[in-house]
């Protein structure tokens, strides 16, 4: 790339951190772009606009731009595997060029994302395991963030996880909610500040594939929605044979009959995979159902339909 081109790349880059400024992603794509062009300048100047934007101070400026240039680069081949859906999560990734394709085992094709945007940081941040898989779209150039970055930001700039977390969001909200039924009646029906509290309250949890997650018998701790992976519902019958009842992909919930019905729980739940889901305690579903009253009945409905099929033979 002659200098021209790269500093046309820095221009475009700069003016895309001014559309988001508050956002991670654009910010450390556009300081490494300008340090790679030799324009220190530019970089610290796009530290400085988020550091401005997320009101933190010169040490944050220092430290993103030494962050920054300190991360490695990948470029990644078209269909190359950059993240595995089910493993650790040791970094997240900023595109610096180029595009990539978010995969999901159990439901395809998720995204496609391009340069400025970030991803591995769900894992990385709420301490599960990947979501989703990452493949190269075309040829890819990637930042890599790695943990101990992480520790830095949380030391000199805690409001770039802040701006993390805004990113990722949305991302694990719409896998949330429609199993919740939220949005039945029109997403302007729930108060932006009722789904954050809602969301806030989420555990995110990871197990091992054949980690028993519900036990049939025992009191109901809470309502548990998929992110990635599968599990299986099953039941020991009085024969002695085990009857599977269903399998259970990203976006599908499972714990709702002991919460809503005050029973035990009615049928073991097994990961069958890695699996990665989102609980939210019994005592914060219920103040959810009694407050979201079309939700509360889309959830019930639910439950009352598996009751019904469980009780089947």
């Amino acid at each position: 790339m002659s200098g021209a081109q790269a500093l046309t790349e820095v221009e475009e880059a700069l003016l895309a951190q001014r559309l988001r400024p508050d956002s991670l992603g654009p910010t450390l794509r556009a300081i490494r772009l300008a340090g790679l062009a030799g324009r220190a300048d530019l970089s610290r100047f796009a530290a400085r606009a988020f550091a401005t934007a997320v009101d933190a101070g010169p040490q944050a400026e220092e430290a993103l731009v030494a962050l920054s240039a300190q991360a490695p680069a990948r470029v990644c081949e078209h269909g190359e595997r950059i993240v595995q859906e089910g493993e650790v999560g040791d970094s997240f990734f900023v595109i610096l060029r180029g595009e990539v394709t978010v995969w999901r085992a159990g439901s395809g094709q998720a995204a496609t994302l391009g340069a400025g945007d970030v991803f591995g940081e769900i894992a990385l941040l709420a301490k599960t395991a990947r979501t989703a898989s990452v493949l190269g779209r075309g040829e890819a150039h990637v930042l890599e963030i790695p943990r101990q970055t992480i520790h830095a930001l949380e030391q000199y700039c805690p409001q770039a996880l802040l701006a993390l977390e805004r990113e990722y969001r949305p991302r694990i909200l719409a896998q949330i909610l429609p199993a919740l039924g939220v949005f039945e009646d029109g997403p302007a029906h729930v108060p932006t500040d009722e789904i954050e509290a809602l969301f806030r309250r989420f555990v995110p949890c990871t197990v091992k594939a054949g980690t028993r997650v519900l036990h049939a018998g025992v009191p109901g701790v809470g309502l548990c929605v998929v992110v990635s992976g599968r599990a299986m519902v099953w039941r020991a019958e009085p024969d002695g044979q085990n009857r599977v009842l269903a399998e259970l992909r990203d976006g599908e919930l499972f714990g709702e009959i002991s919460l809503l019905f005050d029973v035990p729980v009615t049928a073991n739940v097994d990961a069958a995979t890695t699996l990665t889901f989102y609980a939210l305690p019994r005592e914060d579903f219920l103040n959810f159902a009694r407050s979201q009253t079309a939700a509360g009945r889309r959830v019930k409905a639910l439950a009352s339909a598996r009751m019904g099929h469980e009780s089947e033979g």
